[in-house]
């Protein structure tokens, strides 16, 4: 199989950004919401802090016990969602289930991760913007990097496979490739014979959070698999690919961790510029 490097897009991309940055006339600002103790949040907002900071990306983290109610998060939101101070807001996840309404309550223009459920769609959700940009640089390499990051005319006439059908992952590049008018096959627990259907696609994105769950079995000659899943097993992270295994050298695999991940975050950073 082709490991597939982000090196050099990750170079491309952090470049671009840190152009549109500069061209800006505001200095950009992310209100991070940390509910909890989670040590896996912890070092993801730490990591965001740290990136933040090396494009001129001031962070303000909101930091709540976990058990902190529903109305006094919510009214912290609502100050951020009028402050001009404010460029976007996100709701590090998982939180507990109790506030799972405060992803409504993000207005739609600072909403830099798009999960409010009841916004219309002005930004590409973060996840996706990653995938997208990935698959660009590896079906037509020479791309500018505006085309890159907008263009779906290179996955035209391609079937997509997405497995599981997260918030995060799944579900937002289902909806997304269906609405710019290409084929998705959609994966989830609930699937039969879920390699079968796998098979069937010429460019796979698995979410599932399900270390080793791709086999070699479900992936067909010249194929692309976008890994975006992390798991945590036997103390390390592992995306839902087998990576032990051998795949035909002609499949492309974007690894996890060290895939998407990076670009997932350029992205989330892009979307507080266009916020601002």
């Amino acid at each position: 199989m082709n490991i597939y490097s982000n090196t050099r897009i990750k170079q491309e991309y952090s470049e671009y950004l840190l152009q549109s940055i500069r061209q800006s006339e505001h200095n950009p600002v992310l209100a991070v919401y940390l509910i909890g103790d989670n040590p896996a949040s912890l070092k993801y907002v730490s990591m965001k802090q740290k990136m933040a900071s090396s494009y001129g990306i001031d962070v303000l983290v909101r930091a709540f016990p976990v058990d902190a109610s529903l109305d006094q998060v919510s009214a912290q939101i609502q100050k951020d969602n009028t402050s001009p101070d404010v460029s976007g807001i996100i709701v590090q996840l998982p939180i507990p289930q109790g506030l799972t309404p405060l992803l409504a309550l993000i207005e739609t223009r600072k909403d830099v991760d798009v999960l409010n459920p009841n916004s219309p769609v002005i930004l590409i959700q973060p996840t996706v913007q990653a995938a997208l940009i990935t698959l660009n640089d590896i079906l037509t390499p020479h791309a500018p990097i505006e085309e890159k990051l907008n263009s779906t005319k290179s996955m035209i006439g391609k079937i997509f496979v997405t497995v599981g059908q997260g918030t995060l992952v799944g579900k937002p590049i289902t909806e997304f490739m269906k609405k710019n008018n290409i084929e998705v096959l959609e994966i989830d627990k609930h699937t039969k014979n879920p390699h079968m259907i796998c098979q069937k696609g010429d460019i796979i994105v698995s979410g599932a959070g399900v270390p080793g769950l791709i086999t070699p079995k479900w992936i067909k000659k010249g194929s692309i698999i976008i890994d975006a899943a992390t798991s945590n097993a036997d103390g390390q992270l592992k995306g839902d690919v087998d990576m032990t295994q051998e795949f035909d050298d002609s499949i492309t695999v974007v690894p996890s961790p060290g895939g998407i991940g990076p670009l997932t975050v350029l992205s989330l950073f892009l979307n507080v510029m266009k916020s601002v």
